[in-house]
């Protein structure tokens, strides 16, 4: 572990092309948490620099490939974005980030599950055709046109797929040189009178391509630009990612 340790002291991160695989493996100084995540975040960014020009040909073979499957829109963040705080990591929040490329970006299932809980309360609460089902009440079966956009998941042995594919987002190359924003919370223990306890951490800041697709494009387009105004209304209304 020693001789480990001595090598990670002496390792340039210059030259560095994978953010994600540094914040999964990479602290210098456990003793200094603070400045451990200086170090790191900073390793971070010029990690994400350094992967931009292979990243900017990658999302751009991506974007055609899908394109034949599914239409797609940009959103543009309006405050620091913390998506995938729980994931695992040598400090203590996470952040969801490509595996391949180090590049923030957003999954599917997340926008998936806000689109499809915006559609239950927004829309359900006047037409139980688009209400979800009831966690409360298994017996009671989620509306019609609900099951058929995002899927039907109970009984098991019911289950089917929905209309719409819910594709991960990926973060624009453009927004990569200030993709990530140094945050803090300070959480408190023991009790309210305790001193809080400053914990540095990554949130994110860019334009994200989403994409929602079907079988059938033409057939379906009626679905999917509703779907994408629920996308629209529930990341304006609710946001996205951890508060």
């Amino acid at each position: 572990m020693q001789s480990c340790r001595k090598v990670l002291d002496t390792l340039s991160l210059k030259e560095a092309g994978n953010a994600s695989l540094i914040m999964s493996r990479y602290v210098k100084n456990l003793d200094d948490k603070n400045e451990s995540k200086r170090v790191l975040f900073s390793a971070m960014t010029h990690a994400a620099l350094n992967a931009k020009n292979l990243y900017a040909k990658a999302f751009t073979m991506r974007h055609d490939i899908l394109s034949a499957k599914a239409i797609s829109k940009f959103f543009r963040t309006t405050q620091p974005l913390a998506a995938g705080l729980g994931n695992s990591n040598v400090i203590e929040s996470g952040l969801s980030l490509n595996h391949i490329y180090g590049v923030p970006y957003l999954t599917g299932s997340a926008i998936k599950g806000i689109t499809a809980h915006y559609c239950s309360e927004i829309f359900g609460a006047e037409d139980p055709d688009y209400k979800a089902p009831d966690d409360d009440n298994p017996s009671e079966p989620a509306g019609k046109i609900y099951e058929a956009l995002f899927g039907k998941i109970a009984p098991e042995n019911e289950q089917e797929a929905g209309l719409l594919r819910f594709y991960d987002a990926w973060m624009t190359p453009e927004s990569i040189r200030n993709a990530f924003i140094m945050d803090v919370m300070t959480p408190h223990h023991g009790s309210d009178f305790a001193d809080p306890t400053p914990i540095n951490f990554l949130t994110v800041n860019g334009d994200f391509e989403i994409f929602i697709g079907s079988s059938n494009l033409e057939e379906d387009k009626k679905w999917l630009d509703f779907a994408f105004s629920l996308t629209e209304a529930a990341l304006r209304n609710y946001g996205i990612g951890g508060k």
